[in-house]
Protein backbone atom coordinates (compact mmCIF):
# COMPACT_ATOMS: atom_id res chain seq x y z
CA UNK A 1 0.00 0.00 0.00
CA UNK A 2 1.54 3.56 -1.18
CA UNK A 3 3.03 5.39 1.74
CA UNK A 4 0.28 8.09 0.97
CA UNK A 5 -2.34 6.73 1.52
CA UNK A 6 -1.25 5.40 4.86
CA UNK A 7 -0.09 9.17 5.83
CA UNK A 8 -3.87 10.33 4.61
CA UNK A 9 -5.20 7.91 6.95
CA UNK A 10 -2.89 8.53 9.48
CA UNK A 11 -3.98 11.80 9.45
CA UNK A 12 -7.73 11.32 9.39
CA UNK A 13 -7.42 8.94 12.43
CA UNK A 14 -5.24 11.73 14.14
CA UNK A 15 -7.82 14.29 13.57
CA UNK A 16 -10.67 12.71 14.44
CA UNK A 17 -9.04 11.45 17.64
CA UNK A 18 -7.88 14.97 18.38
CA UNK A 19 -11.08 16.90 17.43
CA UNK A 20 -12.90 14.33 19.43
CA UNK A 21 -10.58 14.76 22.51
CA UNK A 22 -10.44 18.47 21.91
CA UNK A 23 -14.58 18.81 21.40
CA UNK A 24 -14.74 17.08 24.93
CA UNK A 25 -12.46 19.23 26.49
CA UNK A 26 -14.12 22.19 24.95
CA UNK A 27 -17.96 20.98 25.59
CA UNK A 28 -16.68 20.16 29.54
CA UNK A 29 -15.07 23.73 29.54
CA UNK A 30 -18.25 25.79 28.09
CA UNK A 31 -20.37 23.56 30.29
CA UNK A 32 -18.38 24.73 33.44
CA UNK A 33 -18.39 28.34 32.20
CA UNK A 34 -22.13 28.17 31.34
CA UNK A 35 -23.04 27.16 35.05
CA UNK A 36 -20.64 29.32 36.67
CA UNK A 37 -22.68 32.22 34.83
CA UNK A 38 -26.07 30.96 35.79
CA UNK A 39 -24.86 30.67 39.06
CA UNK A 40 -23.52 33.95 39.21
CA UNK A 41 -26.40 35.68 37.66
CA UNK A 42 -29.15 34.13 40.09
CA UNK A 43 -26.56 34.70 43.35
CA UNK A 44 -27.34 38.30 41.81
CA UNK A 45 -30.66 38.16 41.33
CA UNK A 46 -31.46 36.47 45.18
CA UNK A 47 -29.13 39.46 46.95
CA UNK A 48 -31.01 42.04 44.66
CA UNK A 49 -34.31 40.32 46.01
CA UNK A 50 -33.23 39.44 49.79
CA UNK A 51 -32.17 42.98 49.55
CA UNK A 52 -34.88 45.03 48.99
CA UNK A 53 -37.34 42.47 51.32
CA UNK A 54 -34.86 43.94 53.93
CA UNK A 55 -35.18 47.32 53.34
CA UNK A 56 -39.33 47.09 52.81
CA UNK A 57 -38.80 45.88 56.77
CA UNK A 58 -36.62 48.20 58.03
CA UNK A 59 -38.84 50.76 56.87
CA UNK A 60 -41.80 49.06 58.13
CA UNK A 61 -40.00 48.64 61.54
CA UNK A 62 -38.92 52.51 61.85
CA UNK A 63 -42.53 53.73 61.02
CA UNK A 64 -44.18 51.25 63.18
CA UNK A 65 -41.77 52.83 66.42
CA UNK A 66 -42.43 56.58 65.29
CA UNK A 67 -46.19 55.56 65.68
CA UNK A 68 -45.48 54.13 68.81
CA UNK A 69 -43.95 57.37 70.27
CA UNK A 70 -47.19 59.12 69.08
CA UNK A 71 -48.33 61.37 72.13
CA UNK A 72 -51.30 60.37 70.32
CA UNK A 73 -51.55 57.39 71.33
CA UNK A 74 -49.58 57.25 74.59
CA UNK A 75 -52.98 60.23 75.75
CA UNK A 76 -55.44 57.71 74.42
CA UNK A 77 -54.02 55.25 76.59
CA UNK A 78 -53.61 56.80 79.27
CA UNK A 79 -57.26 58.12 79.58
CA UNK A 80 -59.95 56.04 81.52
CA UNK A 81 -63.11 54.98 80.13
CA UNK A 82 -64.98 56.87 82.61
CA UNK A 83 -63.32 60.43 81.70
CA UNK A 84 -65.74 62.19 80.21
CA UNK A 85 -63.37 62.81 76.98
CA UNK A 86 -62.61 59.25 76.46
CA UNK A 87 -64.63 59.81 73.41
CA UNK A 88 -63.12 62.43 72.63
CA UNK A 89 -59.64 60.54 72.57
CA UNK A 90 -60.93 58.00 70.66
CA UNK A 91 -62.00 59.69 67.89
CA UNK A 92 -58.37 61.57 67.27
CA UNK A 93 -56.99 58.27 68.08
CA UNK A 94 -59.05 56.45 65.22
CA UNK A 95 -58.24 59.13 62.95
CA UNK A 96 -54.86 58.99 63.20
CA UNK A 97 -54.77 55.03 62.50
CA UNK A 98 -57.16 55.57 59.51
CA UNK A 99 -54.53 58.29 58.46
CA UNK A 100 -51.36 56.23 59.04
CA UNK A 101 -52.96 53.08 57.21
CA UNK A 102 -53.36 55.08 54.19
CA UNK A 103 -50.10 56.41 53.84
CA UNK A 104 -49.08 52.27 52.06
CA UNK A 105 -51.24 50.48 49.76
CA UNK A 106 -50.04 47.43 51.55
CA UNK A 107 -51.07 48.17 55.31
CA UNK A 108 -54.17 47.21 55.81
CA UNK A 109 -55.44 47.74 59.04
CA UNK A 110 -54.08 49.46 61.60
CA UNK A 111 -54.67 49.09 65.49
CA UNK A 112 -54.15 49.38 69.17
CA UNK A 113 -53.80 46.81 71.61
CA UNK A 114 -54.09 47.88 75.68
CA UNK A 115 -51.57 46.14 78.28
CA UNK A 116 -54.23 43.18 78.04
CA UNK A 117 -54.22 42.39 74.71
CA UNK A 118 -57.49 43.98 74.08
CA UNK A 119 -57.96 45.96 70.57
CA UNK A 120 -59.19 49.37 71.99
CA UNK A 121 -58.47 51.61 68.61
CA UNK A 122 -58.56 50.24 64.87
CA UNK A 123 -58.72 51.64 61.70
CA UNK A 124 -61.23 48.57 60.87
CA UNK A 125 -63.92 49.51 63.77
CA UNK A 126 -65.23 46.07 64.21
CA UNK A 127 -62.40 45.05 65.29
CA UNK A 128 -62.51 46.75 68.48
CA UNK A 129 -62.87 44.94 71.35
CA UNK A 130 -61.44 41.58 69.84
CA UNK A 131 -58.86 39.77 72.24
CA UNK A 132 -55.57 39.29 70.74
CA UNK A 133 -53.93 38.59 74.42
CA UNK A 134 -52.20 35.29 72.66
CA UNK A 135 -51.52 36.65 69.43
CA UNK A 136 -47.31 36.69 68.58
CA UNK A 137 -47.42 40.37 67.62
CA UNK A 138 -48.81 41.21 71.05
CA UNK A 139 -46.51 39.11 73.03
CA UNK A 140 -43.11 39.68 70.96
CA UNK A 141 -43.57 43.25 71.02
CA UNK A 142 -43.98 43.78 75.06
CA UNK A 143 -39.96 44.57 74.62
CA UNK A 144 -39.10 45.98 71.49
CA UNK A 145 -40.71 45.86 67.77
CA UNK A 146 -41.52 42.62 66.42
CA UNK A 147 -42.57 40.98 62.87
CA UNK A 148 -45.09 38.55 63.06
CA UNK A 149 -44.15 35.32 60.71
CA UNK A 150 -46.16 35.06 57.14
CA UNK A 151 -49.63 34.19 58.30
CA UNK A 152 -53.30 34.33 56.78
CA UNK A 153 -55.41 35.80 58.96
CA UNK A 154 -58.98 34.12 59.78
CA UNK A 155 -59.74 37.78 60.70
CA UNK A 156 -59.55 39.45 57.38
CA UNK A 157 -59.13 36.68 55.21
CA UNK A 158 -55.51 38.21 53.99
CA UNK A 159 -52.08 36.44 53.59
CA UNK A 160 -50.15 38.80 56.24
CA UNK A 161 -47.12 39.57 57.97
CA UNK A 162 -47.88 42.09 61.39
CA UNK A 163 -45.24 44.52 62.31
CA UNK A 164 -45.89 45.60 66.02
CA UNK A 165 -44.22 47.70 68.95
CA UNK A 166 -44.63 48.72 72.42
CA UNK A 167 -46.21 52.03 73.82
CA UNK A 168 -44.99 53.10 76.91
CA UNK A 169 -45.25 55.71 79.44
CA UNK A 170 -42.59 58.53 78.78
CA UNK A 171 -41.76 58.86 82.25
CA UNK A 172 -42.79 55.95 83.86
CA UNK A 173 -41.28 53.39 80.96
CA UNK A 174 -44.46 51.18 81.67
CA UNK A 175 -46.47 49.69 78.85
CA UNK A 176 -49.55 50.83 78.49
CA UNK A 177 -50.44 48.98 75.35
CA UNK A 178 -48.92 47.69 71.76
CA UNK A 179 -49.61 49.45 68.50
CA UNK A 180 -49.69 46.86 65.30
CA UNK A 181 -49.51 46.93 61.42
CA UNK A 182 -51.22 44.62 59.30
CA UNK A 183 -49.44 44.32 56.09
CA UNK A 184 -50.41 42.03 52.66
CA UNK A 185 -47.72 40.00 51.34
CA UNK A 186 -48.97 40.96 48.06
CA UNK A 187 -45.88 43.46 48.32
CA UNK A 188 -43.59 40.45 48.62
CA UNK A 189 -45.43 38.69 45.71
CA UNK A 190 -44.12 41.94 43.83
CA UNK A 191 -40.38 41.73 44.74
CA UNK A 192 -40.50 38.35 44.30
CA UNK A 193 -42.27 38.30 40.89
CA UNK A 194 -39.88 40.58 39.01
CA UNK A 195 -38.57 37.72 36.40
CA UNK A 196 -35.94 39.53 34.82
CA UNK A 197 -33.50 37.37 33.45
CA UNK A 198 -34.83 34.53 34.58
CA UNK A 199 -36.06 33.25 31.35
CA UNK A 200 -38.89 31.10 30.88
CA UNK A 201 -38.63 28.42 34.05
CA UNK A 202 -36.47 30.65 36.37
CA UNK A 203 -38.44 30.91 39.27
CA UNK A 204 -37.22 32.98 42.92
CA UNK A 205 -39.46 32.08 46.16
CA UNK A 206 -39.66 31.96 50.14
CA UNK A 207 -39.80 29.77 52.54
CA UNK A 208 -40.12 30.24 56.06
CA UNK A 209 -38.11 28.87 58.62
CA UNK A 210 -39.98 25.25 58.14
CA UNK A 211 -39.37 25.12 55.12
CA UNK A 212 -43.26 26.14 53.79
CA UNK A 213 -43.09 28.26 50.93
CA UNK A 214 -44.94 31.37 51.50
CA UNK A 215 -45.05 33.32 48.21
CA UNK A 216 -46.23 32.28 44.87
CA UNK A 217 -44.60 29.65 42.75
CA UNK A 218 -44.82 29.74 38.85
CA UNK A 219 -45.94 26.25 39.02
CA UNK A 220 -48.52 25.14 41.34
CA UNK A 221 -51.31 27.01 42.57
CA UNK A 222 -51.63 28.73 45.76
CA UNK A 223 -48.99 27.04 47.51
CA UNK A 224 -48.97 29.63 50.70
CA UNK A 225 -48.09 27.56 54.04
CA UNK A 226 -49.31 24.42 52.12
CA UNK A 227 -46.18 23.23 49.98
CA UNK A 228 -43.60 22.03 52.19
CA UNK A 229 -40.73 22.47 49.95
CA UNK A 230 -37.82 19.28 50.61
CA UNK A 231 -35.32 19.36 48.37
CA UNK A 232 -31.11 19.45 48.70
CA UNK A 233 -31.28 23.71 48.15
CA UNK A 234 -33.94 24.20 50.95
CA UNK A 235 -31.84 21.47 53.48
CA UNK A 236 -29.03 23.76 53.04
CA UNK A 237 -30.48 26.70 53.79
CA UNK A 238 -32.42 26.14 56.95
CA UNK A 239 -28.94 24.16 57.90
CA UNK A 240 -27.20 27.73 57.64
CA UNK A 241 -29.28 29.33 60.19
CA UNK A 242 -28.21 26.84 62.64
CA UNK A 243 -24.66 26.89 61.75
CA UNK A 244 -24.48 30.49 60.51
CA UNK A 245 -27.10 32.30 62.52
CA UNK A 246 -27.19 36.18 61.45
CA UNK A 247 -23.59 36.05 60.40
CA UNK A 248 -22.84 36.70 56.57
CA UNK A 249 -21.87 33.53 54.39
CA UNK A 250 -20.96 32.26 51.34
CA UNK A 251 -23.95 30.54 49.41
CA UNK A 252 -23.29 27.09 47.62
CA UNK A 253 -24.54 26.68 44.17
CA UNK A 254 -26.28 23.14 43.35
CA UNK A 255 -27.29 20.93 40.99
CA UNK A 256 -30.25 18.95 42.29
CA UNK A 257 -33.92 17.93 41.67
CA UNK A 258 -36.40 20.50 42.57
CA UNK A 259 -40.23 19.92 44.35
CA UNK A 260 -41.50 18.98 41.04
CA UNK A 261 -38.90 16.29 40.63
CA UNK A 262 -37.28 18.46 37.61
CA UNK A 263 -33.42 18.56 37.68
CA UNK A 264 -32.35 22.79 38.03
CA UNK A 265 -29.27 24.67 38.85
CA UNK A 266 -29.98 26.82 41.93
CA UNK A 267 -28.70 28.57 44.98
CA UNK A 268 -30.20 29.89 48.08
CA UNK A 269 -29.62 33.04 50.19
CA UNK A 270 -31.50 34.44 53.98
CA UNK A 271 -33.57 36.94 55.58
CA UNK A 272 -32.10 36.22 58.99
CA UNK A 273 -34.56 38.04 61.13
CA UNK A 274 -36.96 36.47 59.80
CA UNK A 275 -35.37 33.16 59.34
CA UNK A 276 -36.61 33.03 55.67
CA UNK A 277 -34.71 31.30 53.29
CA UNK A 278 -34.99 32.46 49.50
CA UNK A 279 -34.30 30.08 46.81
CA UNK A 280 -33.46 31.15 42.87
CA UNK A 281 -32.92 28.30 40.66
CA UNK A 282 -33.53 27.32 36.57
CA UNK A 283 -34.18 24.32 34.87
CA UNK A 284 -30.83 22.29 34.02
CA UNK A 285 -31.84 21.79 29.88
CA UNK A 286 -32.86 25.99 29.64
CA UNK A 287 -29.76 26.70 31.54
CA UNK A 288 -27.44 24.70 29.21
CA UNK A 289 -29.72 24.89 25.92
CA UNK A 290 -26.52 26.58 24.57
CA UNK A 291 -24.46 22.87 24.46
CA UNK A 292 -27.04 21.57 22.53
CA UNK A 293 -25.87 24.06 19.58
CA UNK A 294 -22.40 23.00 20.59
CA UNK A 295 -23.00 19.09 19.90
CA UNK A 296 -25.59 19.96 17.05
CA UNK A 297 -22.21 22.16 15.41
CA UNK A 298 -19.98 19.03 16.15
CA UNK A 299 -22.08 16.27 14.51
CA UNK A 300 -23.47 18.61 11.45
CA UNK A 301 -20.45 20.58 10.43
CA UNK A 302 -16.92 19.52 12.14
CA UNK A 303 -16.64 15.82 11.62
CA UNK A 304 -18.28 15.92 7.94
CA UNK A 305 -15.24 18.45 7.13
CA UNK A 306 -12.69 16.96 8.54
CA UNK A 307 -13.86 13.52 6.60
CA UNK A 308 -14.41 15.60 3.02
CA UNK A 309 -10.74 16.62 3.88
CA UNK A 310 -9.51 13.03 4.25
CA UNK A 311 -11.56 12.06 0.63
CA UNK A 312 -10.22 14.77 -1.31
CA UNK A 313 -6.51 14.55 0.18
CA UNK A 314 -7.12 10.93 -0.71
CA UNK A 315 -8.18 11.27 -3.79
CA UNK A 316 -4.90 13.10 -4.98
CA UNK A 317 -2.81 10.49 -4.07
CA UNK A 318 -0.66 12.74 -2.08
CA UNK A 319 -0.36 14.74 1.36
CA UNK A 320 -0.12 18.40 -0.36
CA UNK A 321 0.04 22.15 1.18
CA UNK A 322 -3.91 21.93 1.12
CA UNK A 323 -4.15 18.66 3.38
CA UNK A 324 -2.28 20.32 6.06
CA UNK A 325 -4.02 24.02 5.32
CA UNK A 326 -7.73 21.75 6.00
CA UNK A 327 -6.11 19.44 8.75
CA UNK A 328 -4.92 22.58 10.47
CA UNK A 329 -8.03 24.35 10.80
CA UNK A 330 -10.17 21.17 11.52
CA UNK A 331 -8.19 20.70 14.19
CA UNK A 332 -6.39 23.84 15.50
CA UNK A 333 -8.44 24.04 18.47
CA UNK A 334 -7.98 20.24 19.99
CA UNK A 335 -3.70 20.72 19.07
CA UNK A 336 -3.48 23.99 20.69
CA UNK A 337 -4.94 22.48 24.22
CA UNK A 338 -3.30 19.00 23.72
CA UNK A 339 0.31 19.84 22.97
CA UNK A 340 0.02 23.08 25.37
CA UNK A 341 -1.03 19.86 28.02
CA UNK A 342 2.19 18.22 27.11
CA UNK A 343 0.70 15.94 24.61
CA UNK A 344 3.94 15.36 22.31
CA UNK A 345 5.22 18.82 20.99
CA UNK A 346 4.99 18.22 17.55
CA UNK A 347 3.44 16.38 14.95
CA UNK A 348 5.30 14.53 11.96
CA UNK A 349 4.95 16.11 8.47
CA UNK A 350 6.38 13.65 5.78
CA UNK A 351 6.68 16.28 3.67
CA UNK A 352 10.21 17.64 2.29
CA UNK A 353 11.63 15.64 5.29
CA UNK A 354 11.22 18.20 7.99
CA UNK A 355 9.24 18.12 11.32
CA UNK A 356 6.90 20.91 12.08
CA UNK A 357 5.76 22.04 15.23
CA UNK A 358 1.70 21.49 15.85
CA UNK A 359 1.51 25.11 17.00
CA UNK A 360 2.92 26.69 13.46
CA UNK A 361 0.02 25.97 11.79
CA UNK A 362 -2.50 25.88 14.66
CA UNK A 363 -2.74 29.27 16.64
CA UNK A 364 -6.51 29.90 16.96
CA UNK A 365 -7.92 28.51 20.14
CA UNK A 366 -5.48 30.13 22.79
CA UNK A 367 -6.56 33.04 21.53
CA UNK A 368 -9.91 32.57 22.67
CA UNK A 369 -9.58 30.48 25.67
CA UNK A 370 -6.87 29.69 28.04
CA UNK A 371 -5.75 25.99 28.05
CA UNK A 372 -6.52 24.00 30.89
CA UNK A 373 -4.05 21.39 32.12
CA UNK A 374 -4.81 17.95 32.70
CA UNK A 375 -3.19 16.59 35.56
CA UNK A 376 -3.86 12.75 36.99
CA UNK A 377 -2.10 14.01 40.14
CA UNK A 378 1.52 12.71 40.07
CA UNK A 379 2.80 15.73 38.64
CA UNK A 380 2.75 15.02 35.19
CA UNK A 381 1.26 17.48 32.86
CA UNK A 382 0.09 14.79 30.15
CA UNK A 383 -2.68 13.20 29.45
CA UNK A 384 -3.26 9.98 31.42
CA UNK A 385 -4.72 7.47 28.68
CA UNK A 386 -1.79 8.65 26.67
CA UNK A 387 0.68 8.29 28.52
CA UNK A 388 -0.10 4.48 29.04
CA UNK A 389 0.36 4.39 25.27
CA UNK A 390 3.89 3.16 25.08
CA UNK A 391 5.37 5.36 27.85
CA UNK A 392 4.30 8.65 25.72
CA UNK A 393 4.17 7.32 22.03
CA UNK A 394 2.49 10.20 20.72
CA UNK A 395 -0.83 10.70 19.00
CA UNK A 396 0.82 10.82 15.51
CA UNK A 397 2.38 7.74 16.10
CA UNK A 398 -0.66 6.03 17.59
CA UNK A 399 -2.37 6.97 14.34
CA UNK A 400 0.12 5.48 12.64
CA UNK A 401 0.49 2.67 14.12
CA UNK A 402 -3.30 2.21 13.89
CA UNK A 403 -3.06 2.84 9.67
CA UNK A 404 -0.83 0.06 9.57
CA UNK A 405 -2.92 -2.21 11.22
CA UNK A 406 -5.51 -1.62 8.86
CA UNK A 407 -3.95 -1.37 5.92
CA UNK A 408 -2.05 -5.04 6.42
CA UNK A 409 -5.62 -6.28 7.14
CA UNK A 410 -6.75 -4.42 3.82
CA UNK A 411 -4.26 -6.14 1.85
CA UNK A 412 -4.47 -9.38 3.09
Amino acid sequence: MKIANKISISFFITGLVLTTVAGSIFYTISKNNIEKAIFEHLKTAARSRVHHIEMFLNMQKERIMQLSQSTVLESFLGANEQDLDYIDNLDIALRRLKETEKTSEYVYEVFVLNAKGKVIASSDRKKIGLDRSTDAYFLGAKSGPYIKDAYFSKTTGQKSIAISAPITDRETKELLGVVVRRISLSILNEIIADRTGLGKTGEIYLINKHGYMITPSQFIKDPFLKLKVDTENTRKCLEDFKKFGVKPHEHEALLYTDYRGVKVLGIHDHIPEMQWGLLAKIDEPEALAPLNRIKVTFVTEVSPKLYIVHLSNHAQQGVDESFFQGFGVITANGIKILTQCGLGNDVSQIREGKTVSASDFMPTFGDIYQPCPIDPGNGSRHHREVDMVDHGMGITGLAFAAANVLFDLFET
